[in-house]
């Protein structure tokens, strides 16, 4: 067999319809892949930062887990911040950034998502929903 047929055999004819085609293939299996692996791809817990003490307030959400919280209250405070951290992030990082916040003159509440820090469970972007509503209910605030 010679070369240039070999070629043709393995690699086909380049037209712009197969580059096209080819494209739409390479871009569709792309696409499926992040779809499946999206949650992984952007909720990236990393080992607990602290243990849990008695500052460390543990909420129920509806699917029962168990997520961690913190509260520093501010008696002079007409404010309480819901302070969401980022994702590769947990109450241990985040505590001197929490510190300074109330000490400006808030109260503020945090919370780990499930699967951060001592949370329970596996973080989602439905559980990171559920999550705030739970952390935003026990402030006080009806669904």
């Amino acid at each position: 067999m010679n070369k240039q047929r070999l070629k043709k055999l393995l690699i086909g004819d380049f037209t712009g319809k197969r580059m096209i085609r080819s494209f739409v293939v390479i871009y569709t299996l792309f696409a499926v892949y992040v779809y499946f692996r999206a949650d992984s791809m952007i909720f990236l817990p990393q080992p607990s930062s602290y243990e849990d003490t008695k500052d460390i307030i543990k909420l129920k959400t509806r699917e029962n887990q168990q997520i961690s919280a913190v509260y520093l209250p501010n008696p002079t405070a007409k404010y309480t911040i819901l302070y969401v951290h980022g994702n590769a992030e947990d109450l241990g990082h985040i505590r001197a950034t929490l510190k300074k916040i109330r000490d400006v003159g808030f109260s503020v509440f945090a919370y780990d998502y499930r699967g951060y820090g001592t949370s329970q469970g596996t973080p989602t972007e439905n559980a990171a929903y559920q999550d705030i509503d739970t952390a935003y209910n026990y402030l006080g605030f009806a669904e």
